[in-house]
């Protein structure tokens, strides 16, 4: 009986070391998982950034585009209406 009940108690403190082992690699992992999820994150918002700057300057090249075809299309026009029509 007191075999057994030793052999219990040495399990017991077996069980509670592997479970007191696993707490802490648990909690290790959710730090890397954590530190690991702020850095994609973080190249998340850079890329966002990066987009939203690249698509500012897009609008901005389309509209000075627009603006340099109205005033090409009107210089033409005003040259085509001094000419004689064929």
């Amino acid at each position: 009986m007191v075999s057994l009940q030793v052999e219990a108690q040495g399990l017991l403190r077996v069980a509670i070391a592997s479970e007191e082992l696993l707490i802490r690699e648990h909690a290790e992992r959710v730090r890397t998982l954590r530190r690991q999820a702020d850095q994609v994150l973080a190249g998340v918002t850079a890329v966002e950034e990066r987009v939203a700057t690249v698509g500012g300057k897009a609008v901005e090249m389309g509209q000075e585009l627009d603006k340099l075809e109205n005033e090409r299309r009107r210089a033409k026009e005003a040259s085509e209406v001094g000419l004689p029509r064929s």
